[in-house]
């Protein structure tokens, strides 16, 4: 009989925790066979994947805390490898020459991640081999004996497999034909520039005139890091704060904006967590008992921004020393802040709902005065981080939404929400609550800010309500919604992290869309609206389903391409969304079982 053959498509960190627990389970097994596991990741080393690669710039950090990556579950079977070190700990048993920071270098973590994996590939189980193909998985196709990969070599090598589990990270973005169109015209000019994805970010190496960067989030602060300390500037802490000495390599001028004109809230040194109130499992279910299917804005929301109130205001009480007794309950919350309000009447009152709205600017008519405005935001954003959540009311707020993410998923998974209602989140909340709750490190907003005092960062533009190009020139005209002046650049850097968009996708989830082999979810409600987020159809399970709307219990699919049937599957943690995975191996050792019975019935040779 031929060999079993199990694939694991992508090799960032969520295929790394997939063949941990495949070879924990493994080694349970006695194999009267060879059992092959190819590894495919196009990009980058195993184990680290694209967004952790080793060669990265070392102040390119994390936006987590060291204490949370780890690549070991602690859960049964037990690894194969037998020193199962966090981060932490590996960090401590490499050597004081390692970098100790709360928040690490991305490199540091995918030197983790890798000797991790090296340590998985030096301890597999008897009959079970590893082979590592340096290749992107581009088609797939389903045969009576199993799942035909093809990949992105010249001959397109094929690869039968029995089970295959798909754990890469974003699809790719098709461009747009307007942006075909520039990219296009701008073969003519060597010194102007249009890049749609930043990373690697050695693409931003020609840019050297006027740049703006479009968005304003973790990925935005990537590009301005990349074009002045990886060019040689240096950033230096002093007792007035932190400076900036250019090089001389870096481009004359930086242009922020985005579509609110928002930042991000950064975060601080102090570990600190927050412990729900109002938005919990058991009030989940009771509304769930008392309405049915919930309602985001009625249901939700309300329960969301209370939480924002308590952690707010539990804060600002504490820094009166005002004891508002028991606030167990939402009315008893109210009553206290109605107190507190008579006796600290300068304090005003907080609003959740103004954390929504754009960045508005009302009299301010030139771009001056927006750059003054956001540079004052971006100081009281980096003063809000270093007073830390038991200090300012502000900062708490940040940690509400990662204590609450568990419950919410629950409810908005699968089509938890109505069509309507999960567009609504996805469109209008989901953003607000990245931004409030997943921001960058102190340490990098202090860097922004120095680099607006160096006046390499202008922040004038806020936020930009057109972009044109003109293909005589080939500049990029960019417009603001908030004075109406225009800004001249020579290279435009698109700094959004592109949504998962399974139909625009140009790659492998494209090509199963296109060829049947994989659906699109759609959440359509009683009332006939639909809502489709992009991501693939798949069971409860993880299989993913075609185009017939049947399973493929073959193929299952997790980590980032599922965002829109989940919700937040991008984390590091292995803990998070982890069903899918564990789901995964549970068929192939079921499948496994099935293969090693039926060779034991096979007649014996004589």
């Amino acid at each position: 009989m031929r060999n079993f053959q199990i694939a694991i498509v992508g090799g960032g960190p969520k295929g790394l925790y997939a063949l941990e627990r495949l070879l924990a389970n493994l080694s349970t097994v006695s194999l009267s066979f060879s059992c092959i596991i190819h590894l495919f990741e196009g990009h980058a080393q195993f184990g680290s994947g694209q967004v952790y690669r080793i060669d990265q710039e070392p102040f390119l950090i994390m936006n987590i805390r060291s204490k949370s990556i780890n690549v070991w579950q602690y859960s049964e079977p037990s690894p194969v490898v037998s020193h199962q070190y966090s981060f932490d700990e590996w960090r401590d048993y490499q050597g004081s020459n390692i970098i100790d920071s709360d928040y690490p270098p991305r490199a540091l973590v995918g030197s983790y991640l890798r000797w991790a994996y090296d340590k998985l590939i030096e301890s597999v189980p008897q009959n079970v081999y590893i082979h590592e193909h340096h290749a992107e998985v581009v088609k797939l196709k389903s045969t009576n004996e199993g799942v035909l990969l093809i990949d992105s070599e010249p001959d397109e090598k094929q690869i039968l497999c029995d089970s295959v589990l798909l754990a890469t990270g974003h699809p790719r973005r098709t461009l747009t034909k307007g942006e075909l169109v520039i990219k296009k015209c701008l073969k003519k000019f060597e010194d102007k520039h249009f890049v749609e994805f930043p990373y690697p970010l050695q693409t931003l190496d020609p840019l050297n005139d006027t740049v703006a960067i479009k968005g304003m989030g973790l990925t935005f602060i990537d590009v301005v890091l990349a074009l002045t300390e990886g060019r040689g500037g240096q950033f230096i802490e002093g007792d007035s704060g932190m400076s900036y000495l250019a090089s001389g390599n870096e481009p004359t001028t930086i242009y922020a904006f985005s579509r609110s004109g928002k930042w991000m809230h950064c975060r601080g040194a102090l570990d600190y967590s927050y412990q729900p109130v109002y938005f919990t499992r058991h009030a989940i279910d009771q509304l769930r008992k008392a309405t049915g299917k919930l309602h985001l804005e009625r249901d939700l929301v309300p329960l969301i921004f209370q939480e924002f109130r308590h952690a707010y205001y539990m804060t600002l009480f504490q820094k009166y020393n005002f004891m508002p007794g028991c606030c167990d309950s939402y009315h008893d919350l109210i009553v206290a802040i109605s107190i507190f309000s008579e006796a600290y009447p300068h304090e005003p009152l907080f609003n959740p709902q103004e954390l929504l709205e754009p960045l508005m600017a009302p009299g301010f008519q030139r771009p001056e005065d927006i750059h003054r405005c956001q540079k004052e935001r971006l100081k009281e954003i980096i003063t809000m981080a270093e007073e830390g959540p038991e200090l300012n009311p502000i900062a708490s707020i940040g940690y509400v939404w990662t204590s609450i993410v568990d419950v919410f998923d629950d409810v908005y998974r699968f089509g938890g929400l109505s069509a309507k209602c999960q567009e609504t989140f996805d469109q209008k909340y989901a953003p607000f609550i990245q931004r409030i709750s997943y921001g960058p490190p102190l340490e990098n907003m202090k860097k922004i800010y120095a680099l607006v005092q160096a006046s390499l960062l202008n922040l004038g533009i806020g936020a930009c309500s057109d972009i044109t190009f003109d293909a005589h020139t080939g500049n990029h005209v960019i417009s603001s919604k908030l004075h109406g002046e225009q800004v001249i650049v020579g290279a435009l850097v698109d700094a959004r992290i592109p949504k998962v968009d399974c139909v625009q996708d140009t790659g492998l989830y494209g090509n199963m869309v296109t060829s049947g082999e994989a659906s699109l979810f759609i959440n359509e409600d009683v009332l006939g609206n639909k809502y489709t987020p992009g991501c693939l159809q798949q069971t409860s399970k993880g299989e993913i389903i075609n185009q017939y709307g049947l399973p493929n219990s073959r193929v299952y699919v997790t980590g980032i391409p599922t965002t829109g049937i989940t919700y937040d599957n991008e984390s590091i943690s292995p803990l998070r969304n982890d069903e899918f995975i564990a789901n995964w191996v549970q068929n192939v050792i079921r499948l496994i079982g099935t293969v090693n019975n039926a060779t034991k019935k096979q007649p014996q040779e004589i």
